[in-house]
């Protein structure tokens, strides 16, 4: 009697002790400074400047400030030097020349890694900037864009998209004149222009008077490698955006 009593004692506590320890939670492991900061919260795969990358988390940091460009030399010099104030970087083994360069893993893990080091750095923010444009797809109404070569790409800390490729899954018919410099989008309700150079954007109604009022995205249309490209605050006049796991999404609005 006794032996069964404490066979069942031994039962119940092996099987309370597996039920505890299957039941506790399991806790993330924020990486000290000193041992590098892991950057699995970000896509480590999309491909991005030493410049836009500092930019970014720069942008992150100072986010009630923008950081002016300086337009007789790289206009990344603002972030650049404040990002060595803030010993994220030493410039001097940033020369300038290498500012255009793709980032590798070793150096995003190297910079993030002094920025946990300053307390003065809320190191949420700038992982969230930093999910917000290493973006790896782009979606239009649930269905995944064809991008082609034309992938995603970045200027001052803004993500850029071919213009073609998504006003054309947006249901636009995208002409380019090449005199001018200017792609104009038209989906027999709406029409809208944008031309390289000009950081102003607005559409107007096709079959009646009047048109949106232009705004600015901070960023100009670009050409890169031939192609037009737009920051994707353009789409917000035709579309909502959110953003989840490297993707962003658009919900068409402009067949309404």
């Amino acid at each position: 009697m006794k032996k069964s009593l404490i066979w069942t004692l031994m039962a119940f506590v092996t099987f309370s002790s597996i039920n505890l320890y299957a039941s506790e939670p399991t806790k993330e492991i924020i990486p000290l400074a000193d041992q590098g900061v892991s950057t699995h919260v970000i896509n480590r795969n999309i491909p991005i400047t030493k410049a836009e990358f500092i930019t970014v988390i720069l942008q992150a940091v100072n986010h009630k400030e923008q950081l002016p460009p300086i337009m007789d030399t790289h206009y990344a010099l603002p972030a650049m030097e404040r990002a060595e104030k803030l010993g994220i970087i030493e410039l001097k083994d940033y020369p300038m020349e290498t500012w255009s360069e793709m980032v590798s893993n070793e150096e995003k893990s190297g910079i993030l890694s002094k920025a946990a080091a300053n307390k003065e750095i809320d190191m949420e923010k700038v992982y969230k900037a930093l999910s917000e444009v290493l973006i790896e797809k782009v979606t239009v109404d649930g269905e995944t864009v064809d991008l082609g070569h034309n992938l995603p790409s970045h200027y001052m800390g803004q993500v850029m998209l071919p213009l073609r490729n998504i006003a054309e899954a947006m249901g636009f018919e995208v002409e380019w004149d090449a005199a001018t410099y200017t792609a104009t989008l038209n989906n027999g309700r709406i029409e809208s222009k944008v031309q390289i150079g000009f950081d102003s954007y607005l559409y107007k109604s096709v079959n009646a008077i009047g048109m949106s009022a232009p705004f600015s995205a901070g960023v100009a249309p670009k050409l890169i490698d031939g192609s037009v490209y737009v920051p994707s605050e353009y789409f917000s006049m035709f579309a909502d955006c959110t953003i989840s796991d490297w993707t962003m999404h658009f919900i068409n609005k402009s067949r309404e």
